[in-house]
């Protein structure tokens, strides 16, 4: 790596089918600074509503309301699809699989799917 600020610095590395990694250094003037080691782990990893998801892990929307009846969203569920719309945003080579199922039995979940789109 050439031409780092000096100071104390956070550095990324990434790789097709690994998850994300970073180190730290507190780099110098010069040729001489520690080397950095920077571990990637197999598979990709995010982070959805302050939870670490991987590749091919599922998930519960909650709070995914329908009116009795109609296939029509309730304003009520806005903020749990709005969480998935800032994943989405934040991860733009994700795919997701939703499916859902609503009755007047059973529990009013919606399950997310994480997949890679790479």
């Amino acid at each position: 790596m050439k031409d780092i600020p000096t100071g104390f610095e956070v550095l990324g590395a990434s790789a097709n089918g690994y998850a994300d990694g970073s180190g730290t250094a507190d780099i110098g003037q010069g040729d001489d600074n520690p080397e950095v080691v920077i571990y990637l782990t197999k598979g990709k990893s995010v982070s959805f509503d302050n939870k670490q998801l991987n590749v091919g892990e599922s998930i519960t929307l909650n709070n995914i309301l329908f009116d009795q009846g109609k296939a029509d969203i309730k304003n009520e569920s806005m903020p749990e699809l709005n969480k998935l719309v800032s994943f989405l945003q934040a991860n733009p080579q994700a795919e997701i699989e939703l499916s859902g199922h609503t009755s007047s039995e059973g529990e009013r979940n919606i399950i997310f799917h994480f997949h890679t789109g790479e």
